[in-house]
């Protein structure tokens, strides 16, 4: 019986500590760093967004690839349904954008 009350409060510990996990939104990204890329200032509350998109950075042993990066930010923006229609905001931002750190 012990044991059972001990695994039924770890479970009940367990499911009151979960945090859920915010996914990334590639819609809000695109909107924001077009703004970003437009006039220079993002709007209010573009800072997740914007940290998404920047978050996306990849290594090899030897150090950082740049076009590999590139290409991940571009298919996370493009993951955005209205991406299609907005190829040029996804150009810009690429060339301006694409491969910094």
């Amino acid at each position: 019986m012990k044991k059972v009350i001990y695994s039924l409060s770890v479970l009940f510990i367990s499911i009151c500590m979960y945090e859920p996990v915010q996914a990334k939104n590639p819609c809000a990204s695109l909107t924001c760093m077009s703004g970003l890329v437009g006039n220079g200032t993002p709007a209010g509350g573009c800072s997740a967004p914007i940290a998404d998109y920047f978050s996306i950075v990849v290594y090899a042993p030897w150090g950082y690839l740049p076009g590999h990066t590139a290409e991940l930010r571009r298919q996370y923006l493009m993951s955005c349904p209205g991406a299609a229609v907005n190829m040029q905001w996804v150009a810009l931002i690429q060339a301006q954008w694409g491969t910094v750190l």
